[in-house]
């Protein structure tokens, strides 16, 4: 039935069409006036340390250089291919959805969420979160193509998968966590043979080229961060990265409790990164920090409640890791 997508699709366009008349804004500017965006330098794009930022995220850069060849410097049509990249990731999150879930209404619901959130609102009206939308895109395409895969012989599913990971990857880091989502939904969707290890296992024996593809990815990366012409890239404005380990770990723990609050009473929702916006914890009886503790233990509680909602929490942590200073 048609009825669902056509659904899904009008939720997008009634949340997010009124990006359509917004201009650029912040770091936009720095890659249009990037002479690899404007001269549709795939070479370099892939090649070189980006204003030396030390992100490698060329398939992002490549998106946007498409856009500035159709479109110059008019914003409306950079912002219509934002719109149209969430339109498709709505669309597979309910395809996914409706796998995992198994009920059509459910997965219905749950796309349409996806679609509307206001926690959305940067990725797809910020020209520059162009590397999201597309990490996502890849991210949901290649879990899509390993549960075809799982369902089917040959070797067609599985090759689409590795390679949607790779372009995941490449067009932002936080996709590496895919991998580690597919292991989790063996584990606990699937029909495990035996024990977590058992199941990585057998998982790594039939599915080892996305270890593959990410050491080529890496090794690409590594190419591009290692080149002398680079220019020198601005000094880090991430204060968590000055703050020793106990603190860090417990400014962690105190963001949680926001990010759930976020996405539950999506209020207040802001651009500014600034040092005031996330104050690091100086006590343990920080109220933030002691939220964070409870709401980690109410996430233990429902991980063991079944498979499924471990599989949820799980989930939701290799999400929160790449972005969590731990690192």
């Amino acid at each position: 039935s048609l009825a669902h997508p056509f659904c899904i699709g009008l939720v997008v366009l009634v949340s997010y069409a009124n990006i359509l008349g917004n201009g650029f804004v912040f770091d936009d500017s720095a890659y249009l006036a990037s002479s690899m965006v404007r001269d549709f330098a795939v070479g370099e794009i892939f090649a070189v340390n980006w204003l030396g930022l030390e992100i490698y995220r060329p398939l992002a850069l490549l998106s946007l250089s498409c856009d500035f060849l159709l479109f110059e410097t008019n914003p409306l049509g950079f912002h219509l291919t934002s719109l149209f990249l969430h339109l498709l990731n709505s669309l597979l999150f309910y395809v996914l959805a409706r796998d995992v879930l198994r009920q059509d209404r459910a997965a219905l619901w749950a796309a349409l969420v996806y679609a509307s959130h206001p926690i959305q609102t940067e990725v797809v009206g910020w020209i520059s979160s162009r590397g999201d939308l597309l990490a996502s895109l890849f991210f949901l395409g290649a879990y899509l193509a390993h549960l075809r895969d799982c369902h089917s012989a040959g070797w067609r599913w599985r090759l689409s998968a590795w390679v949607l990971f790779g372009a995941a990857v490449l067009a932002k880091e936080t996709a590496v966590i895919l991998p580690v989502v597919l292991v989790l939904h063996a584990h606990y969707l699937g029909s495990p043979a035996g024990g977590l290890v058992l199941t990585l296992s057998v998982w790594l024996r039939r599915h080892w080229g996305y270890g593959v593809v990410l050491s080529a990815v890496l090794f690409l990366r590594f190419l591009a961060m290692s080149d002398s012409a680079a220019t020198e890239g601005p000094v880090s404005t991430n204060f968590l990265a000055s703050l020793g380990a106990w603190q860090r770990i417990g400014t962690i723990v105190a963001i949680l409790p926001r990010y759930l609050l976020l996405l539950v009473v999506p209020q207040g929702l802001s651009a500014d990164y600034s040092y005031a916006s996330i104050p690091s914890v100086v006590s343990l009886f920080d109220p933030w920090f002691v939220a964070g503790l409870a709401s980690v233990a109410v996430l233990v509680v429902l991980a063991k409640l079944s498979r499924f909602s471990a599989f949820v929490v799980g989930f939701f942590w290799l999400c929160l890791l790449p972005v969590s200073n731990l690192f």
